[in-house]
């Protein structure tokens, strides 16, 4: 399996906090916060106001990341 581990910038949708897991918006090129259960494409790099750029590491073997809650790990 090969990993993408490159950066790439979207259009926040939403504010988004550095570390914050995102995801694909339904507005082409725009990204924003991903919830429980949905899939994400990686995890911001720095923080954005809505409207702003805010680059996307996308998924990688290991990120680093904020919590909210209980994770799971190797679930």
């Amino acid at each position: 399996m090969s990993y993408n581990n490159g950066v790439k910038t979207f259009v926040a949708a939403a504010a988004i906090a550095r570390g914050q897991r995102v995801k694909l918006d339904s507005t082409a090129g725009q990204a924003d916060v991903a919830g429980a259960g949905e899939v994400g494409i990686g995890f911001a790099d720095r923080a954005a106001a809505s409207g702003a750029p805010v680059p996307v590491r996308l998924d990688a073997p290991t990120s680093v990341a904020i919590c909210s809650g209980t994770a799971a790990i190797g679930a």
